[in-house]
């Protein structure tokens, strides 16, 4: 498991902790690690030093105060967050959001880099670096009234900013909405990283610019996330391409549905995974690059060793095509990557399945295809636990590592 620095901040506004509710309606998820859900009203949402999902609830009026407090945090906007629709050619009232402590950078290279997602917020699901400029307009090194120059994001979820619109705020107006915006989102790092345009080296508010922030995994567009906690949660897919992120699942059983398009179930650093068991259902085994329906396994973050590849994922991973009788395939986990041989006879015979795990499995993955692709043996080619059956899984982008 990563050790997480720890990042500090000094800046408060008297008037700001004046006007903001404290949120407390948070749910523990991860070692250090949190949910942490706002209202529409003008929270004050602090997060932890793990990874923490931030949850924003909107904002009608006034403005809110988001603190990431360090670790990979992922502030995430809903399609029923509130939001005031703005009045053209008129400042206010509206909702402004102080983004504190959100590190921009690559998400796949930096473990402290954080991600905004906007997509379900939007609503359009074709949403990409081309168009999102429709729906957003960026201003870096706006001064506001105690002398710091930030970066905003003003965000209009119509997708209709004029160009009378964009010039009022590039002059200062619509500090609180209005001007096509619905909502102001004002980025005010401690880390000295909030400038877009010196971060991506390109101008503001070109497609270039998003681009980059969409490659770099600081912008998702995604409409269709789904998140799970770490207790035995149901989560369900529908027919559209979707992320799925556990969040782990300790001594319960959890159940995953794809229910069509080609879904991502993702597993992250700090889940909590201890002796449970997920049943993932109409997940589709295949090569993603040639169907489209194929789904994947992310696993890296989990287990978290570098350098891993078909040549050593199966010191971590034990698989069964075959438990009960042919119809589901089993990959067994075990995080430090220590299974003996008496531990894979055992998990053979699928005990471990009814036990939630043990022998040295920390969870395990029950594949109950409906599609009747969850004999991984016949699937691949190959044997179980040879470096040639995952290294087709691999090559396929099946898992992911």
């Amino acid at each position: 498991m990563r050790i997480r620095r720890i990042l500090t901040t000094a800046l408060f506004s008297g008037a700001l902790l004046a006007q903001a509710a404290f949120a407390s309606n948070f749910v523990s998820i991860k070692d250090g690690g949190r949910t942490i859900t706002g209202s529409s009203n003008p929270d004050n949402l602090r997060g932890s030093h793990g990874n923490d999902r931030i949850l924003s609830g909107g904002l009608s009026s006034g403005t809110e105060s988001i603190r990431g407090h360090g670790g990979a945090d992922r502030l995430v906007f809903s399609a029923n967050d509130s939001v005031v629709p703005d009045t053209a050619g008129i400042g206010g009232p509206g909702g402004h959001i102080r983004i504190r402590d959100l590190i921009i950078d690559n998400v796949h290279l930096n473990p402290e880099a954080d991600s905004v997602s906007l997509g379900r917020l939007i609503g359009n699901d074709n949403l990409d670096a081309n168009n999102i400029g429709n729906y957003l307009h960026v201003i870096t090194d706006k001064l506001f009234g105690y002398g710091k120059k930030n970066t905003v994001v003003f965000v209009n979820i119509e997708g209709d900013f004029s160009a009378s619109d964009r010039q009022a705020l590039d002059a200062g107006a619509g500090n609180v909405g209005g001007y096509g915006s619905d909502l102001v989102l004002e980025f005010q790092n401690e880390q000295g990283n909030n400038n877009f345009k010196i971060l991506t080296g390109l101008a503001n508010n070109t497609v270039e610019q998003f681009q980059a922030l969409i490659d770099m995994g600081f912008l998702e567009l995604s409409t269709t996330d789904i998140f799970g906690s770490s207790g035995g949660d149901v989560l369900e897919g529908t027919s559209k391409d979707e992320r799925i992120f556990s969040g782990g699942t300790e001594g319960a059983a959890e159940s995953i549905r794809g229910n069509g398009g080609a879904d991502h179930l993702i597993f992250e650093t700090d889940d909590i995974i201890a002796n449970g068991h997920v049943r993932i259902r109409d997940f589709v085994i295949d090569d993603v690059q040639l169907n489209s329906a194929a789904d994947s396994v992310s696993l890296g973050q989990l287990i978290d060793q570098n350098n891993l590849d078909a040549n050593n994922i199966g010191d971590y991973l034990h698989v069964v095509s075959g438990c009960w009788g042919y119809v589901r395939a089993v990959i067994y986990i075990n995080q430090e990557g220590d299974f003996t041989a008496a531990d894979r006879q055992a998990l053979d015979t699928c005990l471990g399945t009814l036990l939630m795990g043990d022998y040295k499995a920390d969870f395990l993955l029950d594949f109950q295809g409906l599609e009747a692709n969850n004999h991984l043996e016949t699937i691949t080619g190959f044997t179980d636990n040879t470096v040639g059956q995952f290294e087709v899984l691999i090559d396929w982008g099946f898992l992911q590592l």
